[in-house]
């Protein structure tokens, strides 16, 4: 939790977020527990398309622009 508090009011988030699972993608478990996400909910990503909430918890790609 302490390694994710890091990524707040980090100027260039994804950039952060790439170097940060960079050195420890562990940090990232507890992503799930913290936001409570249980159920596939779909939700509209910032290119339009619509994808499962939980797909950004698994696959880094996503932060991709």
């Amino acid at each position: 939790l302490n390694q994710l508090n890091y990524l707040i009011g980090k100027e260039n988030i994804d950039q952060a977020v790439k170097e940060l699972y960079k050195e420890n993608k562990g940090c990232f478990s507890v992503l799930k527990i913290l936001i409570a996400v249980r159920d596939k909910r779909e939700i509209i990503a910032s290119d339009g398309e619509v994808v499962f909430l939980d797909s950004y918890f698994s696959n880094i790609s996503k932060t991709d622009s």
